[in-house]
C-alpha cells in the first residue's frame, strides 16, 4: 500500500431482545461489515454487508466514488438483497449512477 491508500474495516454484531409482559420475548440478531479503501486521493471503493437473522435478509451494497474535479463527484452504486428462506434466494439488485 503506497501513502495514498487507505484501508477501514469495521464490524458490528447487534441483538435485540424486547421482552413485554403478556407477549413473548423477541429477539433479533443482525451482523454488519463495513469496509472503505481509498486508492487515491480522489477515488475510494466502500462496501456494506449485513444479515438480519430475523427477517433473514442479506443485503449487499457496494460504491465507486470519484472525485474527477474539485466540487463535482461520480458515484456508481450498485445494491444486492437476498431473501434466505426457504425455498431459495430471491434476489434484487440495482445499479445506479450519478453526478452533478
Amino acid at each position: 500500500m503506497s501513502a495514498e491508500e487507505t484501508l477501514l474495516v469495521e464490524n458490528t454484531y447487534t441483538r435485540n431482545q424486547i421482552t413485554l409482559p403478556g407477549a413473548r420475548t423477541y429477539i433479533t440478531n443482525t451482523l454488519s461489515i463495513r469496509a472503505s479503501y481509498s486508492l487515491s486521493p480522489t477515488l475510494f471503493v466502500k462496501g456494506f454487508v449485513q444479515y438480519n437473522d430475523d427477517r433473514r435478509l442479506a443485503t449487499l451494497n457496494l460504491m465507486l466514488w470519484s472525485i474527477y474535479r474539485p466540487g463535482s463527484d461520480l458515484y456508481i452504486v450498485y445494491n444486492q438483497g437476498w431473501d434466505t428462506d426457504p425455498p431459495g434466494p430471491q434476489d434484487s439488485a440495482r445499479v445506479t449512477a450519478c453526478w452533478p
